[in-house]
């Protein structure tokens, strides 16, 4: 069981779970070909929102993982998008000279399979006081620095991370 300096464990801030234990949640929505990406949410440097899509997965869904990915069931009853069509719209919207901003973009990228050398991320400008390997959670940093409870209620909003993930930018520059 992992434990802090002093013996003080922290919880999961998903359920309250104590440092070791399982948890509640295991990672964003699971197909049975693994994490896929099923909504991208992107705002331009004022936070408006310029893309906000849901596509399919490429094969069955095991697990929505609501509570991280903030989709359910009735969020994609009607979607045709595929995960090569919203790829196709993201590289129409940015060039190689776009700076993208995220919170862990690397992953949503590679799941994305978009390369691009231009990226800012807020687990990088934010970092934990105790160093690497550990992260920050974008609701701590909204919280500790925007003074804004995010990430309330049924799951990430996407919008809503778009948009705190840009401010807390413009709070760097």
């Amino acid at each position: 069981m992992h434990q802090c300096p002093g013996g003080v464990q922290h919880p999961h801030a998903c359920c309250g779970g104590t440092s070791g234990s399982k948890g509640c949640i295991n990672a964003p929505i699971h197909t049975k070909k693994g994490i896929e990406i099923c909504k991208v949410t992107v705002v331009d440097s004022k936070c408006n929102v310029v893309y906000d899509e849901y596509c399919l997965p490429t094969t069955d869904i095991i697990d929505y993982s609501t509570i991280w990915s903030g989709i359910k069931e009735e969020h994609l009853k009607n979607v045709t998008k595929t995960t090569e069509e919203m790829r196709n719209d993201l590289l129409a919207l940015f060039n190689k000279d776009t700076i993208l901003v995220g919170h862990g973009l690397g992953s949503d990228l590679m799941l994305l399979k978009i390369f691009h050398s231009k990226v800012i991320d807020t687990l990088i400008l934010y970092p934990h006081n105790r160093g690497l390997p550990l992260r920050r959670s974008l609701k701590d940093i909204a919280k500790t620095e925007l003074r804004r409870d995010i990430q309330n209620g049924d799951g990430h909003d996407s919008k809503e991370d778009a948009e705190v993930t840009m401010r807390l930018l413009l709070r760097k520059l």
